[in-house]
């Protein structure tokens, strides 16, 4: 049995890659403030207890990005938890439990490996070690407050990954491995052919002409290194010809003085002036010569320059060669905002449920099936309404939702609650009590397979199939429109599919609520006759 693998999973910039080579011992993943640095996956040998593990480091985990290196990033991140014994999820204590992080602990809860949570961060370790309690809700167990930055915390952490391990197999102590680098320029197929040797996607292949990592490796530091190296080589030169120049002025010096001294000795100090001092002045034109020489220097001017330049913009450049801009097109300002259209719209569907349990839709008298039908349609419109208008000012008056369009999002309330009742209604107006199970059995399906609080993407197949077919879709979708802002081919597309619900409920309670409503008198009276109904 191989030694047991354990994986750090997270959203980008939680820490993990700090925390790996905290644990592996030495600086083996890139650490920068800066989220998409580590992107492969990244291996190390460390041990605890005694007992040896492997450490894989993983890019961060972003799942609602369709950036093709991003969701390559996530697919190496799916393949170290398919692989793991035991999975570290990381979360960052600071900014406390998001919607990203929820969506990641769902999808690790599905791996059915062993998970342990941990809040890094926590670098003011007894005050924010209390905001660990919030991380109870993403139903993973105790939550294991540290500051990898710090070293605060790590031990308790690597004694929770200690109990998850599987027992120890005398095979685990593997003999030395040999390691082969490869090596090449950028671009050149190094991932795909170590991913061909492997048999797996263990780095990231991507054909995105002029993408930012490729950037960066062939312009970005290229043009770092040709500003360093020019100060360097300017400065290396300027110092070069001071120094020579600096050795031959003491020569000239000595020979100053000695003439000095010698001037009251007659012929021998004349002597010594005329032999000595044209040495002088040659030494004297070289040094003006070679200072000349630094004032008309390319390099010179290019260092001076250098140096005039705002040196803390310089700076920043060089601590930052990318600066990424972001734009929220659609912004949701916050958690309870984003889950707004989903429990909105779950309050409209179970209202209208109880509604048609508490009321019937049989009325007593000399009526005919249309007339019971559009009558009774007519009191649970009105009743479904008054709901809508108390569900959706709430949300923006009580509650304080944000809101771009806060007209338009009444005004959806009110349309989704006319749909909800006219397709609850017309079910339990034509099949009585197997309507009111099926309208159940609906709630169910669509709170699951809407999408409404997480990405449909991440729910099983059977979810992602009957999405596009349930009213919760196109209902939770109209009321983001609203509190987003609008895009109008979605809107338009969300009121037509609501107006087609609108329409086939109608004409199934038109053409089939008499011939059923017959079909089923028998069975009802018996089941009202046998009092279980009561």
């Amino acid at each position: 049995m191989a030694k047991p693998i354990v994986a750090i999973i997270g959203k980008p910039n939680v820490g993990k890659s700090t925390f790996f080579n905290y644990l592996a011992g030495s600086r083996i993943s890139i650490v920068q403030d800066t989220p998409g640095v580590t992107r492969d996956r990244i291996y190390a040998e460390t041990n605890w207890r005694g007992r040896k593990f492997t450490l894989v480091d993983t890019g961060g985990i972003e799942p609602e990005s369709e950036d093709i290196i991003l969701s390559q990033m996530r697919e190496q991140a799916n393949l170290a938890i398919s692989m793991a014994d035991v999975i570290i999820f990381l979360t960052d204590i600071r900014q406390g439990v998001t919607a990203a992080d929820r969506e990641i602990a769902l999808m690790l809860k599905k791996s059915g490996k062993p998970i342990v949570l941990v809040c890094n961060k926590a670098d003011n370790y007894e005050k924010d070690r209390q905001e660990a309690y919030e991380f109870y809700n993403l139903g993973l167990g105790d939550p294991y407050p540290i500051s990898a930055s710090n070293a605060l915390g790590i031990g308790d952490v690597l004694d929770a990954i200690y109990e998850h391990f599987p027992e120890k197999d005398e095979s685990e102590d593997d003999e030395e491995i040999i390691k082969v680098a490869i090596i090449g320029k950028p671009n050149v197929g190094k991932s795909s052919l170590i991913n061909k040797i492997l048999g797996e996607k263990r780095t990231i292949v991507s054909n995105i002409a002029g993408n930012l990592y490729e950037k960066f490796d062939t312009e970005i530091l290229g043009n770092i290194n040709t500003i360093l190296n020019t100060a360097n080589d300017s400065a290396k030169g300027a110092l070069e010809i001071l120094q020579r120049a600096q050795d031959k002025l003491p020569q000239v010096e000595e020979i100053l003085t000695t003439v000095s001294a010698l001037c009251n000795k007659g012929n021998e100090g004349i002597k010594y002036a005329k032999d000595n001092l044209p040495r002088a002045e040659e030494i004297v034109n070289e040094v003006t010569s070679k200072v000349a020489k630094i004032k008309d220097s390319s390099d010179l001017k290019d260092l001076l320059k250098l140096i005039a330049n705002n040196v803390e913009e310089r700076s920043n450049y060089l601590t930052s060669p990318v600066e990424l801009e972001e734009n929220s097109l659609y912004p949701m300002r916050n958690y309870g905002t984003a889950m707004t259209p989903f429990y909105s719209v779950l309050a409209l569907w179970v209202g209208m449920t109880l509604l048609v349990s508490m009321f019937s839709v049989e009325a007593h008298g000399e009526y005919n099936h249309m007339e019971v039908y559009f009558g009774k349609l007519l009191l649970f419109l009105t009743i479904g309404m008054t709901q809508a208008l108390i569900v959706s000012l709430g949300d923006l008056y009580l509650l304080k939702i944000y809101c771009v369009n806060p007209a338009l999002f009444v005004t959806g309330i009110l349309f989704t609650s006319v749909v909800f009742v006219a397709i609850v209604y017309s079910l339990v107006s034509v099949f009585g009590n197997v309507g009111k199970v099926t309208a159940i059995i609906l709630l169910v399906l669509q709170v699951a397979g809407s999408g409404g609080t997480f990405p449909i993407q991440l729910t099983p197949k059977f979810f992602q199939i009957i999405n596009p077919f349930l009213p919760f879709t196109y209902a939770i979708s109209f009321a983001r429109e609203a509190i987003g802002g609008v895009v109008q081919s979605v809107l338009v597309k969300d009121i037509v599919i609501m107006l087609i619900y609108i329409v086939v409920a109608i004409l199934i309670s038109i053409f089939l609520k008499k011939p059923i409503n017959n079909l089923l008198s028998g069975f009802t009276k018996k089941f009202h006759e046998s009092g279980l109904g009561e």
